[in-house]
C-alpha cells in the first residue's frame, strides 16, 4: 500500500503544480439569443442558450480557446398552448473553438474564431443522434472596464454563432446571441 501511496501522491503534486503552467482560465460567460435550426426537419424557429469558459495555453498569450455548451429549441415551446401530442425539437451540444480578438478602442474589441463541434440532434422524440462537425462565431465585445489597464472585468457580446454537423441528420444552427462575460 505503501508502494502505490507514494507515486499518487507524488503525480497528483507534479499535477498540480504543471496544471497552471499549461493552461490558464481568463474568462466565464452565458447568453440567449434567438436563430434558426435544423436537424431532420426543415429550418425551425428558436432561442437558444450557451455557457462557455475561455482558456489560454502556455504557448500563446494572445490567442485563446473556448469551450461552450450550446441549447437551442423550437421558440413556441414557450407560447401557451395545448402541448398533447406536439413536438418540440431541439439541438444540443459542445464546441472548442481557436479565438483571436482585435482591440478597436480600449473599451471595444472584435473576436472571431472557428474549431470543432459535437451536436445532438432531437428532432422528433425517436431521434437521438450525435454528429461531429464544425462551429464559427463572431462577435463585438463590449468592455465594462479599459481593456489596456485592466483584465478583470465584465463585458457584453454581440455577434453570431454558427455550427453544423458533417454525419447523420447533419443538425445546424444559426444563432444571433447576447452574452454576459467575466474575464479574471
Amino acid at each position: 500500500m505503501k508502494k502505490l501511496l507514494r507515486p499518487l501522491i507524488l503525480s497528483l503534486f507534479l499535477c498540480s503544480v504543471a496544471a497552471p503552467q499549461i493552461a490558464k482560465l481568463t474568462d466565464v460567460g452565458g447568453g440567449v439569443g434567438l436563430g434558426v435550426f435544423k436537424g431532420n426537419t426543415s429550418e425551425e424557429f428558436g432561442y437558444s442558450a450557451q455557457g462557455s469558459f475561455d482558456f489560454k495555453l502556455w504557448f500563446s498569450e494572445k490567442y485563446y480557446f473556448r469551450s461552450a455548451a450550446f441549447y437551442t429549441r423550437k421558440f413556441s415551446i414557450l407560447l401557451p398552448e395545448d402541448r398533447y401530442g406536439r413536438n418540440y425539437p431541439y439541438l444540443q451540444g459542445f464546441s472548442l473553438k481557436f479565438m483571436g480578438e482585435q482591440l478597436i478602442t480600449t473599451h471595444i474589441s472584435v473576436e472571431g474564431g472557428g474549431g470543432l463541434a459535437v451536436i445532438n440532434d432531437r428532432s422528433f422524440p425517436e431521434t437521438d443522434v450525435w454528429s461531429f462537425g464544425s462551429g464559427i462565431s463572431f462577435h463585438t465585445i463590449f468592455y465594462f472596464f479599459d481593456k489596456t489597464v485592466e483584465t478583470t472585468g465584465y463585458s457584453v457580446h454581440l455577434g453570431v454563432e454558427w455550427n453544423v454537423g458533417f454525419f447523420n441528420t447533419i443538425p445546424e444552427m444559426n444563432t444571433v446571441q447576447a452574452q454576459l462575460h467575466y474575464s479574471f
